[in-house]
């Protein structure tokens, strides 16, 4: 999604006529406190922002890969952030370096401030997947916003689009009005983090695309994919036939219980480069709970034979 698409109200982006000044901010920043993105109530008993928009005696968790960008939901927030963006003599995408900028008024014994960050309080975070918008992010804690934030930060290959990984409950579909014109699910976003390169390359090793991660099985694609660089390199000897005499064909899964537990065997399908002999790993990933983790590391792998 690019800048323009975002915005509410697409309007000139070099503030020409009257500045609109920001308005004070905290002097401090409560990394544990909640936060309430467009007007929403939140639980303060619960720790979570909940906006009557997820269901927590039936929980929903999602763990999908994608990227954020920022959608002003009104046309005076984003005049808000143009003015700052001129003042500071930035970009209008320097998303994070307005956010981030902070000062202590040349007293080290003052309390550091952020004076642009109540935009980004009250800001929409659109969550795409393969380039499609596919949930509105609600940060649950100010901790997260700052993990969103730091995502946004520019690298050198600006020309591209950083992966991200975004852990959360889904709750409903947005109601009208609630971010401009958008109407998606609404996700209670309770981990989010940049990927590095490792966990970036093992869609690109495995051929796959990333997911809604709301399935078991898409969640549990979604984070082998994710560790699935340092999986193999774990396992030596797999990993110097990868690189030699074997190539992967095919990635599968299969349900299994363990003793009441939701597991998800990741299945892969590699043959001989010369013989086309097939050999089969796999690994276990518990998804019974809000966050998948490893039940068992990559091994070998024996189909059942039919009879």
């Amino acid at each position: 999604m690019t800048n323009n698409e975002s915005l509410a109200h697409p309007v000139a982006t070099d503030n020409k006529g009257q500045e609109i000044m920001p308005m004070p901010a905290p002097n401090s920043i409560d990394q544990g406190a909640n936060i309430e993105p467009q007007s929403c109530n939140c639980d303060g008993s619960s720790g979570l922002c909940q906006c009557n928009y997820v269901d927590d005696t039936n929980p929903s968790f999602i763990y999908t890969v994608g990227n954020i960008q920022p959608y002003f939901p009104t046309h005076d927030l984003q005049k808000e952030y143009e003015a700052a963006v001129k003042k500071l003599k930035l970009d209008f995408s320097d998303y994070y370096k307005v956010f981030t900028y902070h000062t202590n008024n040349g007293d080290k014994n003052t309390t550091t401030y952020y004076p642009y960050r109540y935009i980004a309080e009250q800001l929409c975070w659109v969550f795409s997947i393969e380039n499609v918008d596919g949930y509105i992010a609600i940060p649950h804690s100010q901790t997260t916003l700052t993990e969103i934030i730091n995502s946004l930060q520019k690298t050198e290959a600006a020309e591209t689009t950083s992966m991200c990984m975004m852990h959360g409950q889904l709750g409903s579909q947005a109601p009208e009005g609630y971010c401009g014109s958008l109407r998606l699910p609404i996700v209670l976003c309770n981990h989010f983090k940049k990927c590095d390169q490792n966990e970036s390359s093992g869609f690109e090793s495995l051929k796959l695309k990333a997911n809604g991660g709301q399935s078991n099985n898409s969640r549990a694609i979604n984070y082998f994919a994710l560790h699935y660089t340092s999986l193999i390199e774990e396992y030596t000897q797999l990993n110097k036939r990868v690189n030699s005499d074997i190539h992967l064909v095919g990635l599968h899964t299969e349900a299994a219980d363990n003793n009441g537990q939701t597991i998800i065997n990741i299945i892969l399908e590699f043959k001989n480069n010369e013989t086309s002999l097939e050999t089969f790993y796999y690994c276990a990933i518990d998804v019974s709970t809000a966050y998948p983790f490893l039940e068992s590391s990559l091994r070998i792998y024996i189909p059942a034979t039919s009879t």
